[in-house]
């Protein structure tokens, strides 16, 4: 038997639990138990437990000069076909909860399993990248435009003054999307989570910049006068006036080699405004 540990006195920080016994102290127990020694006189001979001398003894065999016999793989709690399910799954239904796709597969597997399986393929749990709602029509509009501009330099933007509104919005606090995916995935149309661009608006505000400078912050103001007091044609008519007139007075002599560079929105479009 080996020592005995007195009760609630402290462990000595020297015992390894489950440590295999050293082959050169196999081989010494597998010859005495051949010249007769009895298991039970060289567990208490090496302080050892009597199941590790008789099993050590057992084995002797099978070990090549002692050492230790590798562990059989532990079975696994799924099959590959369950595998094959779960991967389908995931690949049509991205946004699925470890939950949702667990009861829809009937794995009885845990989750550490499902994120261990989806890992071994390269698919991770992703926060959904928020982008605007677009149609196929104003993607079409979006790729062409950057197709035409693909081969532009540095110095080609440099000659550029940006400017877009951003607003605070109600229902903008939506609940992030987490998506099942690859890397490679990260824009791909299923894998975002969109907004909706037209809903009741706060507060909007104006800014630009370009290569040398960048305007104020501008508030916007709401029409009055339109039908449903939002902001129109003539609150963007006020943000020229005050803020894009003035830029490109800033730029002196260099002002015609500059592009203004404003989005689609219905505001920016109507007549007046583009005249």
């Amino acid at each position: 038997m080996p020592p005995q540990r007195t009760p609630l006195a402290p462990k000595s920080l020297n015992v390894i639990p489950g440590k295999h016994i050293s082959p050169y102290l196999r081989a010494k127990i597998a010859g005495k138990a051949e010249a007769g020694v009895r298991p039970a006189e060289l567990a208490q001979e090496y302080g050892l437990e009597y199941s590790t001398v008789w099993r050590t003894i057992q084995l002797d065999l099978k070990r090549h000069e002692g050492e230790s016999l590798p562990k059989a793989p532990r079975k696994k709690s799924y099959t590959e076909a369950e595998e094959r399910l779960l991967l389908r799954h995931i690949r049509l239904n991205p946004k699925d909860t470890y939950a949702e796709v667990k009861r829809a597969c009937r794995l009885a597997c845990s989750r550490s399993t499902i994120k261990k399986i989806l890992d071994e393929h390269g698919i991770h749990n992703w926060r959904a990248k928020r982008r605007p709602f677009l149609t196929e029509k104003n993607a079409a509009k979006r790729l062409a435009w950057c197709l035409e501009r693909r081969h532009w330099l540095a110095e080609d933007w440099a000659l550029v003054v940006w400017s877009d509104e951003c607003s605070i919005e109600r229902g903008r606090g939506k609940r992030d999307e987490w998506v099942f995916r690859t890397p490679a995935q990260k824009w791909q149309r299923q894998m975002i989570q969109t907004y909706n661009t037209k809903k009741n608006m706060k507060v909007m505000v104006w800014a630009s910049f370009w290569d040398t400078g960048r305007s104020s912050l501008y508030i916007m103001d709401r029409d009055f006068e339109s039908k449903k007091h939002r902001y129109s044609a003539e609150s963007y008519l006020e943000v020229l006036d005050d803020q894009v007139g003035p830029i490109f007075e800033e730029l002196g002599r260099n002002r015609d080699k500059y592009d203004f560079i404003q989005d689609n929105t219905s505001i920016y479009t109507v007549r007046k405004v583009q005249a």
